[in-house]
């Protein structure tokens, strides 16, 4: 009995120590990701993929580093999966989101404008972030003029200082910049689309993203996908879920 005990102690430790080790990538985005000494440490998504890699039995690592690199290193195998992209053809990803990414246009609070119209927005110069991969909604829209920043802070900046009037931001992302950049925006209602997020996998890595996309399944049918959410946020995955399928 001893014996069968301590070869049955031996392959869960053994287990325990070649458990394979998922290596993820992605940018700090409050309150999906928070990244600490280029880790990201902690945040909604960093606990969907905990609870969903625990079920797998695996483990991950999670780098924070700038957008196009991760990009570049997911789609090469350096790296897994990329955190919380939309759908890209350099990628697969399952039928499942586990984020969502409204966007709206934002202006400076003293400005006249409150409603956001596509009728609106022709011939406007509206600034966005370089690289990002938009919704078809906004990236078919041909009639405003596109302007590119490197990030979300340049964009604040740039707005700050009349360089820009109208960018591109998600009201996630736009909280934070008004708290770091001492300014106060102002969103045009209501959002102009709101994206679906993913978890999105390098192309050689179909069986782990069916494994991972059929845990997140697992966790929206036992409530787990609602309890995190609303950890984070006042709305919760299902009623993203119906904002988006409206």
């Amino acid at each position: 009995m001893k014996k069968t005990l301590l070869v049955l102690f031996v392959l869960l430790i053994s287990h325990q120590c070649f458990a394979t080790t998922v290596k993820l990538c992605g940018v700090d985005w409050p309150p999906f990701t928070n990244s600490k000494h280029g880790t990201l440490t902690h945040g909604l998504s960093i606990d969907v993929y905990s609870e969903a890699f625990r079920r797998l039995g695996m483990k991950f690592d999670v780098k924070s580093m700038p957008w196009q690199r991760c990009m570049k290193l997911v789609k090469h195998g350096s790296m897994d999966a990329l955190i919380d992209n939309t759908h890209s053809d350099d990628f697969i990803h399952g039928p499942t989101p586990t984020a969502f990414y409204p966007l709206a246009i934002y202006v400076r609070s003293d400005a006249e404008q409150s409603k956001f119209s596509w009728a609106a927005m022709e011939n406007k110069n509206v600034a966005m972030v370089k690289g990002y991969d938009y919704t078809e909604k906004i990236a078919s829209f041909k009639l405003w003029n596109k302007l590119y920043a490197q990030s979300e802070s340049i964009l604040v900046k740039m707005l700050k200082a009349k360089r820009f009037d109208y960018i591109l931001l998600d009201p996630f992302a736009a909280k934070n910049l008004e708290i770091t950049h001492d300014v106060k925006l102002k969103m045009l209602t209501p959002v102009i689309d709101t994206a679906e997020l993913y978890l999105v996998f390098n192309q050689n890595k179909s069986v782990l993203m069916n494994q991972f996309d059929a845990k997140i399944i697992e966790m929206i049918n036992d409530g787990t996908m609602n309890r995190l959410y609303l950890n984070y946020l006042p709305t919760s995955y299902t009623d993203f879920v119906k904002m988006v399928t409206k």
